[in-house]
């Protein structure tokens, strides 16, 4: 199986194909250079072919599916505060692309998230494995717990994609890498760092829609964290009170709606 896995530098898009490439006889390009485009890697006697690149204005998403022919895609997103923070401290926010020309082309690319076999989120990559695992699955990619141990070591996918494609061989440390992970597990203190107020104003004219995506995620997962807690009082609340909790809890879920409402109104 051939899988592309696209997403911004520095959005946790390395990570993710790092750990898809925990699989066994699998060619991995953790990290394509910017300025590369996904080569088409041939390698019969690999039993996957999985590859990231990265959002530039050097190459667009078009190039990369002509070159590589995947057999399924992964658009990888990260919080666009988040990311951009992260982005815009490293040497080479401006290569290949100035910054906010690269947010601007996440949103082109968010709106064409139709072309992709599924989208994933860095934070649930992070903090929801079993999610995770079931959504690889889910576009037939023989995704399994073990994973997230990280069995393969850096050095032995680099030996495996040595021994498997010429091309690896011949671009190593020039056309492929490894990126930016760090270690060979989760780090759950990476995902979130400090955005000022500026860089939300910058990405919510950048990328608005992934903006209000991200928005309309975190309200979600508020509304189930509060209506998780008022069922469980539910339970344990005497007879008589009861009535007053479903009361809170028929409150809760209107007054979600109506917010997910005006979100949508105003997106």
């Amino acid at each position: 199986m051939r899988i592309f896995i696209y997403g911004m530098q520095n959005s946790g898009a390395s990570l993710t194909t790092y750990l898809l490439g925990q699989v066994a006889d699998a060619v991995v390009l953790v990290d394509l250079y910017s300025y590369e485009v996904m080569p088409a890697i041939d390698a019969p006697h690999a039993a996957h072919v999985i590859g990231k690149a990265v959002i530039t204005t050097t190459h667009d998403l078009d190039d990369h599916f002509a070159s590589f022919r995947p057999d399924r895609s992964i658009l990888l997103l990260r919080d666009p505060a988040q990311n951009y923070v992260a982005l815009s401290r490293k040497e080479y926010a401006d290569n290949d692309g100035t910054l906010d020309e690269k947010f601007r082309r996440l949103e082109e690319v968010f709106r064409q998230r139709a072309r992709f076999d599924l989208v994933l989120k860095y934070e649930d990559v992070v903090t929801d494995s079993e999610g995770v695992v079931q959504a690889l699955r889910g576009i037939g990619f023989p995704a399994s717990p073990e994973l997230y141990a990280f069995p393969r070591s850096r050095d032995e996918i680099t030996d495996f994609n040595l021994q498997h494609s010429a091309w690896c061989r011949e671009r190593v440390g020039r056309g492929w890498s490894f990126g930016n992970i760090q270690g060979e597990r989760m780090q759950q203190t990476l995902v979130h760092k400090l955005a000022p107020r500026h860089v939300h104003d910058a990405v919510e004219r950048l990328c608005p829609g992934v903006v209000q995506f991200y928005a309309s995620s975190a309200t979600s997962a508020r509304s189930a964290t509060r209506v998780a807690g008022l069922l469980r009082d539910l339970l344990v609340r005497p007879v008589v009170t009861r009535a007053q909790a479903l009361r809170r809890v028929a409150r809760r879920l209107l007054d979600s709606a109506i917010r997910s409402v005006r979100a949508g109104a105003r997106s």
